[in-house]
């Protein structure tokens, strides 16, 4: 059985994948989550969202770039 690390280290592959940026999730609890990518990756991160959206349990989905630190990030909820 994989651990969560690894879990996670698997998820962050495939999005990068989809995504074409590198993608980093952070684990905020049980079910909310935070995935980034340097730069101006809008685009990128809708890209993810919309895979996510494939599980039919996301959520309160906000994201934005942020031009002083230079990262884009999505807050978002999946619900199971």
């Amino acid at each position: 059985m994989k651990t969560i690390n690894q879990r996670k280290s698997a998820l962050e592959s495939k999005l990068s994948s989809i995504c074409g940026v590198a993608i980093e999730i952070t684990i905020r609890n049980l079910n909310a989550f935070t995935i980034s990518a340097e730069g101006d990756a809008i685009n990128a991160i809708e890209k993810a969202k919309s895979f996510l959206m494939l599980t039919g349990a996301l959520s309160n989905w906000i994201n934005q770039y942020d031009d002083e630190c230079d990262f884009t990030y999505a807050y978002f909820n999946l619900n199971a």
